[in-house]
C-alpha cells in the first residue's frame, strides 16, 4: 500500500480470503482501493470453475473475497504493475450517469470509529453483484 499508484495491494484477510485493492496514491502515501465485486463480462467459464457456480449467480464476484478468488488473485499478485500482462485495468469505454452510482458509507469497518461513516463507498445501483449490506 506504500508504493506508488497504479499497484496492486494483495493481502490475506483472517487467513481465508486474499483482498484485491489498486494503490491510489504517491510512494509513502498509503491509499488505496478495495475492489469488493466485479461484474463479469468475459471468462465466464474460468470464474465458473474458480468459483464452482453459475456467472449469473450473485456470489460468484460479490464481496471481496469473492473478487479475489473468482479472478484467481492471491498474494502474487501483490505490488503487481496494473498495466502489465498479468492483471490491468483497461478502459472499456463503459459509462454510468451519476444517478446511476450510490455513495454509501464503507461497510464492516466499525472499528474505524469515526472514518466508518465517511461515504467513501460507490457502486453502480441495481447491479447484482453488489451487496448493499
Amino acid at each position: 500500500m506504500y508504493s506508488e499508484g497504479g499497484v496492486a495491494y494483495v493481502y490475506l484477510c483472517y487467513g481465508i480470503h486474499y483482498l484485491f485493492n489498486v494503490v491510489t496514491s504517491l510512494k509513502d502515501d498509503p491509499k488505496c482501493v478495495l475492489i469488493r465485486s466485479v461484474e463479469p463480462f468475459e471468462g465466464l467459464d474460468i470464474m465458473e470453475m474458480r468459483r464452482k457456480m453459475p456467472a449469473e449467480h450473485q456470489a460468484i464476484s460479490s464481496g471481496p473475497g469473492s473478487v479475489a478468488k473468482s479472478l484467481g488473485i492471491d498474494s502474487s499478485f501483490n505490488k503487481s504493475i496494473l498495466t502489465g500482462h498479468r492483471i490491468w485495468i483497461e478502459d472499456r469505454e463503459i459509462s454510468y450517469k451519476s444517478s446511476q452510482i450510490t455513495i454509501a458509507s464503507r461497510i464492516g469497518i466499525a472499528y474505524a470509529q469515526e472514518h466508518a461513516g465517511l461515504p467513501l463507498r460507490f457502486f453502480v445501483n441495481d447491479s447484482k453483484y453488489v451487496k448493499v449490506k
